[in-house]
């Protein structure tokens, strides 16, 4: 029977595909019904560095150098003016590329390990925020915006729980009075 064929050649074109192009079959294909969380999330894993290696190429190889070019004939056609650029074109050619982050497959456990790879001095709070596809600099500021209103309303947002400080149990006043005494 040609049609119980088919099925199964395609599987192994698309795995041939997926091999060749460096990535899983299953996010070739979106494809998850002959695998489980285990190898699903290796996958995934395996998939996230083949594409971050791939957007660090694309960074520095391509969006750069479109950049720069892009910077120095605005510059010079004078669709941008930027006074000090003939004395200080390195300045302006600084730009931070933010590529698209990826989710958590385990989000307590991958931000456990995150927060310890921080302490430990294996990455930098840009580096883990970056993972994610955030921007450092405006994560900080966000966080500080959000902290001023939260502390102009007098709402407590814990966002570190080994410096916050113990909850304190309510003073006990002792047994209650019930007027039979």
């Amino acid at each position: 029977d040609d049609d119980a064929d088919f099925e199964p050649f395609v599987r192994a074109m698309l795995r041939s595909m997926a091999s060749g192009f460096g990535v899983s079959y299953e996010l070739l294909s979106s494809d998850y019904s002959q695998s489980n969380y285990s190898s699903s999330r290796l996958s995934r894993l395996s998939d996230k560095d083949t594409w971050q290696a791939f957007q660090n190429y694309l960074k520095e190889g391509f969006y750069q150098r479109v950049y720069e070019e892009w910077l120095r004939l605005a510059v010079l056609s004078n669709v941008v003016s930027l006074p000090t650029y003939e004395a200080e074109p390195t300045r302006f050619r600084r730009v931070r590329w933010v590529c698209r982050g990826y989710s958590y497959v385990d989000p307590q456990k991958e931000v456990e390990a995150s927060a310890s790879a921080v302490r430990a001095g294996f990455k930098t709070l840009s580096q883990c925020i970056a993972d994610q596809g955030g921007d450092f600099d405006e994560v900080m500021r966000q966080r500080a915006h959000e902290q001023e209103v939260a502390a102009e309303l007098g709402v407590q947002v814990d966002t570190n729980l080994a410096a916050a400080p113990a909850v304190q149990p309510a003073e006990e006043t002792g047994p209650a009075d019930t007027g039979n005494g």
